[in-house]
């Protein structure tokens, strides 16, 4: 038997006695193998046609290019968005740690000006105390002088020296000036207490003042121009407008509003 693959070989090859005919490594693609038997005096039998196709190998078809595309693909866009949220997540700490620094900053400037409040508070109050404690001490020696001397003629001065001290004693005008002071800090304060205590007069009110600062008993009758006394009684009348109970602190009720 001779044998030609036509794709291949350009001769028909030697007879031999065949029962298979073996091509190794065809590349892909389509082929014509021709067959004839021969008797050695150079008889032929009619050619045998044999079609037949040598398929791609798997990592060179469609399917394994599609296939790859669709990993790459895959693998760019899981690249991409990990690369996504990482950078999202990233640029969200940045905006938490800038918001941070903006809020301490805030903080810090609301506790300056808190800080600076409560100092202005604290100087004009301590002014007006000490103005008043050294205007009575100074009435009470003028009045002592006085009563120790009789001279009439020294009587007027006398009068005009009280009038002087009385004149620089005008509490309205040391409340004026502590009120200001004190509403640039507790804005809302006056305005809440009203509406839970509508039956709070303006020298309760200035009272109430003065327990949210956590003043003393005598510092209050200095500043309010009153005896300690009369600013104890007046403290028991307002337990009573305020409705407290007996355990109920009288300084620490005010501390909650602002």
């Amino acid at each position: 038997m001779q044998y030609q693959l036509m794709e291949m070989d350009s001769t028909w090859s030697a007879p031999k006695r065949l029962n298979s005919v073996s091509y190794a490594r065809l590349p892909q693609g389509k082929y014509t193998l021709r067959l004839r038997t021969t008797d050695g005096l150079n008889n032929y039998s009619p050619d045998t046609l044999l079609n037949f196709e040598v398929l791609p190998p798997w990592y060179n078809t469609v399917w394994w290019y599609l296939t790859c595309g669709v990993l790459t693909i895959t693998t760019l866009l899981g690249a991409f968005y990990l690369t996504k949220r990482r950078l999202q997540a990233k640029h969200l700490r940045r905006l938490k740690a800038q918001e941070a620094r903006y809020l301490r900053m805030v903080n810090e400037q609301l506790q300056n000006e808190i800080e600076e409040k409560d100092a202005e508070i604290f100087t004009q109050t301590s002014f007006i105390i000490h103005k008043n404690e050294l205007i009575l001490k100074l009435k009470d020696i003028v009045d002592e002088i006085c009563a120790k001397n009789t001279q009439k003629g020294l009587l007027p001065l006398y009068q005009k020296i009280n009038i002087l001290l009385a004149n620089n004693l005008d509490t309205e005008d040391d409340w004026k000036m502590f009120l200001i002071k004190f509403e640039q800090k507790h804005r809302n304060f006056f305005k809440r207490l009203k509406e839970m205590h509508p039956q709070l007069t303006n020298n309760d009110l200035r009272l109430c003042a003065c327990l949210k600062l956590n003043l003393e008993t005598k510092d209050i009758a200095s500043l309010m121009n009153l005896s300690v006394r009369a600013v104890e009684n007046n403290r028991y009348r307002l337990r009573k407008k305020l409705d407290l109970k007996p355990t109920q602190n009288l300084n620490e009720y005010f501390l909650t509003i602002d």
